[in-house]
């Protein structure tokens, strides 16, 4: 029901009531009909389209009434044969070679800084991790760091400020500091064996390492710098791979060793407990939750080799499997959740897969020199 039309000194109050036959505006403080605001939004929003689709039909789509521009990915893939290190470009479902890096070993473990600035990689033979600076497609080196031995995995702070690497001789884990391409050493932690997965929490307090023997799982406590322990989990068998939930809630590891293969862990403030456990069909590698939390993707020996598990609050599920020609190494998600790369033993050893809630396709796939060992995906946005 509308109410009086009500006028004071500074304000008109149409109580509800329609203003009928309203000419077109003239000046620029004029009221507008309906008519002229529908015909004029309409011009507007199909001459943006028409930009963008002059200027950006490769990489355009459209969603409802408006155009955006699709996601492209870079996609770093450690491996092993000569260079050791490729990033690749992905457009339209299109993978292309972006560059390459010669390193001095096997490529085993990488990691894109958030901005996407910088490549982390960790390595066979001395110095045994090296830092690259990416721009839009291109590789530089940008520092080395000599550690006590070979790099197995590594992962950046979200602030960029550090990096953790795991390595195969004590003390097992050391932090470097990282300032715009340059190095140094924050602490080391001395593992009860060889580092083998490991991945910083959401916030940057915590980081998880998966290790060789028992208790094959240890949390260090983060700050500015410092490590110290948090808390340690015993797995049934040697820790591979670690992956935070966007929440830090969660922390999904794959291990070795024991049927199961799979560990999901509840987090609280550096306490652990079982959360749940998945029986893979082989030795779990590398995982990655995805950005929603709703799905964990695990790279993992014997046929499929790889898996996605759908994660509820603690309780997983079988969502998809697809079956790759070899063994699964690594995994990442696309930061849309749209993709996810896989790293594997066998040619063309990186596939990349397209998800939509749960279910999985291939997207496409790339022949690298040799067995891909880890992958790390991040936007060009």
């Amino acid at each position: 029901m509308s109410q009086p039309i009500r006028i004071s000194k500074h304000r008109l109050d149409m109580g509800g009531k329609n203003i009928k036959n309203l000419q077109e505006p003239t000046d620029d403080k004029d009221a507008a009909n309906k008519q002229y605001a529908d015909n004029n939004f309409t011009n507007a929003k199909q001459g943006w389209q028409n930009v963008w689709v002059e200027h950006n039909e490769p990489t355009a789509k459209q969603v409802g009434d408006i155009w955006v521009k699709k996601q492209n990915l870079y996609i770093a893939v450690a491996h092993s044969t000569a260079p050791y290190f490729t990033l690749l470009h992905h457009t339209n479902g299109t993978l292309s070679l972006a560059a390459s890096y010669t390193l001095s070993g096997t490529g085993q473990g990488t990691s894109f800084s958030p901005d996407s600035q910088y490549i982390a990689v960790a390595h066979f033979t001395a110095p045994y991790f090296t830092l690259l600076h990416h721009t839009n497609g291109s590789l530089s080196l940008a520092a080395s760091y000599t550690l006590s031995g070979t790099g197995i995995s590594t992962s950046f702070s979200p602030d960029s400020q550090y990096i953790a690497v795991a390595h195969s001789t004590a003390p097992f884990f050391t932090l470097l500091h990282h300032t715009e391409g340059s190095l140094s050493r924050a602490a080391v932690y001395t593992l009860s064996s060889h580092g083998r997965g490991t991945s910083f929490g959401p916030d940057s307090q915590y980081i998880a390492v998966g290790e060789l023997t028992a208790p094959c799982f240890t949390l260090l406590h983060h700050t500015n710098g410092s490590l110290s322990l948090a808390a340690s989990y015993t797995l049934p068998g040697t820790g591979r791979g670690t992956s935070f939930s966007p929440d830090s809630q969660y922390i999904a590891v794959g291990h070795f060793t024991t049927a199961l293969y799979f560990t999901l862990l509840h987090h609280t403030n550096g306490t652990l407990s079982l959360a749940a456990v998945y029986t893979l069909s082989g030795s779990g590698r590398r995982t990655s939750f995805s950005p929603d939390s709703q799905y964990i993707a695990v790279a993992h020996f014997v046929a499929p080799r790889f898996t996605l598990l759908h994660h509820t609050n603690g309780t997983l599920s079988l969502a998809a499997s697809y079956t790759l020609p070899g063994d699964g190494y690594g995994t990442s998600f696309s930061p849309d959740s749209q993709y996810i790369a896989v790293a594997h033993s066998v040619a063309p050893y990186f596939t990349l897969l397209h998800h939509t809630e749960g279910s999985l396709s291939l997207a496409a796939s790339y022949t690298l020199p040799g067995t891909g060992q880890d992958t790390s995906v991040i936007s060009d946005l």
